[in-house]
């Protein structure tokens, strides 16, 4: 799959936006992952509830957080956040944001006193096929992927990733690499409950 133009858009991307329920020509690596589990719960006969929550670091970030991606946080908007946590602690599986120690993820947590998993370094990364990879650039700006595999003993992370050279890519990283570490914030992966019955 590839973009039309270099332009953010062609017939795929383009579906990649209207189902993550954002206007086409904008940066489409979190509208592809989003699309690939919005597609996977359908397959179920079930509903993705993150479809419209994940098109930026800052939305990806805030999801898996538990938190709006806006720096507006009302009593209100985290009480109804909090709620939803208890909900997933009480089915059984909570998001998890999975940071390695000094990244810029573990950071943004401690300083807003979010909950995230910290693990000292990358062989302890317990990542499996289809969590997300947030990249991150500083003032807002990264990348998100999805992980395809990962060999925590050779640290090789093997990604599938939208928007990457104006298509879709498999994409091989060596966690080993201390400038390769750097440039990762975080890895998200959804609760059960993020997975709801279909309307």
């Amino acid at each position: 799959m590839r973009e039309i133009g270099g332009a953010n858009r062609g017939p795929r991307v383009d579906l990649y936006a209207r189902v993550a329920g954002m206007s086409v020509g904008g940066q489409w690596c979190g509208y592809f992952a989003s699309f690939n589990y919005a597609q996977a719960a359908r397959a179920l006969g079930r509903a993705w509830v993150g479809q419209r929550a994940l098109h930026s670091v800052g939305k990806v970030r805030a999801f898996f957080l538990y938190r709006s991606y806006t720096q507006r946080w009302t009593s209100e908007r985290v009480a109804r956040w909090e709620a939803v946590r208890r909900q997933h602690q009480a089915g059984g599986s909570l998001r998890r944001y999975m940071v390695l120690s000094g990244s810029s993820g573990q950071r943004y947590a401690q300083g807003r006193r979010l909950r995230c998993e910290v693990f000292a370094g990358y062989r302890d990364l317990p990542l499996r096929a289809g969590d997300f990879v947030v990249w991150s650039r500083g003032s807002g700006q990264g990348h998100i992927g999805l992980v395809e595999s990962y060999e925590p003993s050779q640290g090789r992370l093997v990604t599938i990733e939208g928007n990457t050279s104006n298509r879709v890519r498999r994409r091989s990283y060596d966690l080993r690499r201390a400038d390769v570490r750097a440039g990762i914030d975080g890895f998200g992966r959804p609760a059960l409950g993020d997975f709801v019955a279909s309307p």
